[in-house]
This record gives C-alpha cells, structure tokens and sequence, in this order.
C-alpha cells in the first residue's frame, strides 16, 4: 500500500510473518516484539546492534545500512524523507483500523454465540462499519435489518418499514442471476448498484441446493471489512437455522408460509 500511495518507496518481505501492532522506535537500543513493526528514522539505524524482523525506515539510510538490511533478511521498507511523516500517519491509521476490526469480528462472535437476534447483531455491525445489512426470505419476508436503514431507493425503504419487499424488488432480484449469468452457489459476491450508489455483498441462504433466503451488506465505498466473508458464511447459516427452526428442510416451506399467514392475521398488508 505505501510502495502505491507514495512514489520513490522501497520495500522487500522475504519473510511471510502476521504484524499485531506498529510502534515508533525511539532508541536503537530498543527491539520490538517479532510481531510488531518497528518505525524507525534513518539516524537510528546507524548504530543499531539489530535489526528487527519488520522495520520501517523514515529516509533512506547509507549504503552499508542497506546491505546489513539485506544481508539481515529483514523485512523492510523504506519512505522518502518529503513524505515520511505522511506515511507514518498512514500506516498507523491502517493498524488502527485492523485492531478497530478485529474488536468489532471479536464481539459479533459472542453476540451470535449469545444467540443475540439477528437485527441487533445487523445494528452493531453496521454502527461500527457503516454498512448497512438485510435478510430476507424467498417469499420476500423482511426477516432482519441493520437500525437506521437508509437508503436512497423508495421501494427499498418502504419494503423495510411494512416487512415485505414488494414486487419490484423481488422480480429484480430473480432475474439478476439471470441476466448476469450468475451461478447459484452459497458463498458470499458483490454487485453494484448503480441505482444505490452502492456496492453489495450478498449471500444465498440454501438447503439441500435450494436458495430459502438471502443475506444482503450494502456500502457505498466498496470497503467491507477484511473478515465480512467469514461473517457472512456465519449469518446464513444462523438464518437458515431461523428459517427452518432447527428441524429437518421439508418443514422449512411450511415455516415460510406459516410466516404469511401469521402476519396476514395480524394485519399486514
């Protein structure tokens, strides 16, 4: 990403190792954890005694440094003096967010172990990630939605506000395998949508091969977190389960029309 966003960087990684933290280094006497990368300015590396396994260099230092570093098998990258304080900025903002998302993984994972309703689970995602999130079942039965759900499209907000996706919607979505071609498959894809100005992951919930609902996660800059497709394989089983009451897939038609009449009587339009 840096060796991107900032011209004249140079970077090698002949280790393959996973990074926890970032930390400034202020002494060359200082070795961070192996786990960690370890951002240093030039000058600091003039008397180092080691290297550490993952090293970030603000300016580029002499050439003996250079070939210690390669000699060393140390991962590292090297910043332009001009744009080093810039790219330290960036690179902490990139940690952040992955600790940010790890939280976030870590605690949607107790609240589904916790049996925690669907739309809460929908609600605390999307307050921490600003996507938006909806399940429906193939009768086009609201079945979960992430609180606000704002959209800019009236037959999807009013589909939400009543419980039932009119047929609009529900004819879009069948013919959008259709008309792309798609596969029919339980794993997690993103189309966009250029009437929402949105990019959307979608999960088909199935049984037996058969699609008994869907799992929608809506963002308008196309930045899911980096464990959305883990989280969506895990929600469509849970929705399945909701769906079929954990009893065997031949039940799971009578549910779903049980669910119509049931709100029929209690006066859905």
């Amino acid at each position: 990403l840096l060796t991107e966003k900032y011209p004249g960087t140079v970077s090698t990684y002949p280790l393959d190792c996973k990074l926890s933290d970032v930390t400034i280094v202020e002494s060359s006497f200082t070795e961070p954890p192996a786990d960690q990368l370890g951002i240093y300015k030039k000058e600091l590396l003039i008397d180092i005694p080691w290297f550490p396994l993952c090293l970030f260099c603000a300016g580029f230092p002499s050439q003996p440094i250079m070939e210690r570093l390669q000699n060393n098998g140390t991962n590292y990258i090297i910043v332009p003096d001009d744009v080093s304080s810039e790219a330290i900025v960036f690179i902490l903002s990139l940690f952040q967010n992955t600790l940010e998302q790890q939280k976030l993984y870590a605690d949607l994972m107790y609240m589904l172990a916790s049996d925690e309703d669907l739309s809460v689970v929908f609600s605390e995602f999307s307050k921490r990630s600003e996507c938006q999130m909806l399940a429906i079942d193939v009768t086009g039965k609201v079945l979960a939605h992430s609180t606000p759900f704002l959209v800019d499209h009236p037959h999807w907000q009013h589909s939400v506000q009543v419980g039932y996706l009119d047929d609009y919607l529900i004819e879009y979505i069948l013919s959008y395998r259709t008309k792309h071609n798609l596969q029919v498959h339980d794993k997690p894809f993103i189309v966009y949508c250029n009437r929402l100005k949105m990019y959307i992951k979608a999960i088909r919930v199935m049984a037996k091969m058969e699609i008994v609902g869907y799992i929608f996660m809506g963002c308008h800059s196309g930045a899911f977190p980096h464990f959305s497709d883990t989280l969506m394989g895990l929600l469509s089983k849970k929705l399945l389960n909701v769906l079929i009451n954990q009893k065997s897939y031949p039940l799971a038609h009578f549910n779903l029309y049980h669910n119509i009449l049931t709100d029929i009587i209690y006066g859905a339009t």
